[in-house]
């Protein structure tokens, strides 16, 4: 995995010292303290350092030379290195597992910072949530959310590495494949708000049936801290369901009937999709699909529970852009092609026919 993130620029917590004792390793060399985590070595440059990862296909130990060589400011490693295969001035630090290692570091370094986490779950939708909210909360905080889709034991970690010192609110998506994956990521991220955005047939090979699902998707709300808020899709019956299980307060919307943030009147057009929200404020989004509306519900929803004016929720809302290969528009000539093929399932599938019927 190809990727970069900043920590804590002037006065990183990040020392082998620390590093070791969070990752219940020990140091091999010391050094200056990390600026920047990353797990590809070709990322590497100046205050970084770089995690050995093992991987299906590579195992990151056989680029520690090259991260070193490329000037990391040192390594985290599982396998056995020597003092004098480190140049001087970087460190190393040797652990019992550099997956655990770099999970471990990104809970201590969410722990480290006041921040509110906003953690989003859900079979479709999570994605597009997600980058909606972080553009949204960007206007007017300074704000960071996962890149692309990392939203698995490794993309989490990275996600929470990018919070620095001025970083006020981070929106984490979280996925699973198997029982137990989301409360373990959620209990990383500590969300303050956490999104279900919907329940449907996805990942039935490793959670079994739908409602296997959605044991995993509720699972997010308990891993809420304190005081924390839960936002649900009230139209998903599974999912408004687990409002009467959630031990904090929840927040429902709705696109077909009144709700704590509901939308009426909804209508496809030229330019995207326009409803009235509580019935009354028209809002026009540049997205095609009812389930983009459920999408801007529950921005709507987490962003003014940050504290977020309303006007700066809907004007980020109507500057949002598609994310890739999410009802993505294009034109060839005379055609357009909307391209909605980023890991479908079912329930998306019938989301993007609805929209283009529309």
């Amino acid at each position: 995995m190809v990727t970069s993130m900043r920590l804590e620029d002037s006065k990183s917590w990040m020392t082998p010292a620390r590093i070791a004792k969070c990752c219940g390793g020990r140091v091999v060399r010391s050094g200056a303290p990390a600026t920047r985590v990353v797990t590809n070595s070709g990322e590497v440059g100046a205050g970084a350092v770089f995690v050995a990862l093992p991987g299906a296909v590579r195992d990151g130990h056989e680029f520690v030379a090259d991260a070193l060589g490329r000037g990391a400011a040192g390594v985290i490693v599982s396998k056995p290195i020597g003092r004098t295969d480190i140049p001087e001035g970087c460190f190393a630090v040797r652990v019992p597992d550099t997956l655990v290692a770099l999970q471990a570091l990104a809970a201590e370094h969410r722990r480290r910072h006041q921040v509110s986490v906003v953690g989003i779950t859900g079979s479709c939708g999570k994605t597009s949530t997600k980058d909606m909210l972080g553009a949204v909360l960007a206007r007017v905080m300074p704000a960071t959310w996962s890149p692309k889709s990392y939203n698995n034991h490794v993309g989490v970690p990275l996600s929470l590495l990018q919070i620095d010192a001025s970083t006020q609110a981070a929106v984490v998506e979280i996925g699973t494949s198997a029982p137990g994956e989301i409360r373990a990521l959620a209990d990383l991220a500590e969300p303050d708000i956490g999104i279900v955005t919907c329940v449907a047939e996805a990942h039935l090979s490793g959670l079994g049936s739908i409602d296997g699902v959605a044991k995993e998707k509720a699972s997010l709300l308990a891993g809420l801290r304190p005081g924390g808020v839960a936002i649900l899709n009230g139209d998903d019956r599974k999912c408004r369901a687990m409002a009467s299980e959630c031990e904090r307060r929840t927040v429902i919307v709705s696109a077909a009937g009144e709700a704590d943030w509901f939308a009426t009147d909804v209508r496809f057009h030229g330019i995207g999709t326009s409803f009235r929200l509580q019935g009354e404020r028209p809002v026009t989004l540049p997205r095609l699909g009812t389930h983009n509306v459920y999408n801007a519900l529950m921005v709507i929803a987490a962003a003014t529970e940050l504290g977020v004016e309303l006007d700066d929720v809907l004007a980020g809302l109507t500057e949002s852009v598609p994310s890739s290969r999410r009802m993505e528009c294009h034109t060839c000539g005379d055609v357009t092609v909307f391209d909605d093929t980023y890991n479908m399932n079912p329930d998306s599938s019938r989301a993007a026919l609805s929209a283009l019927a529309g």
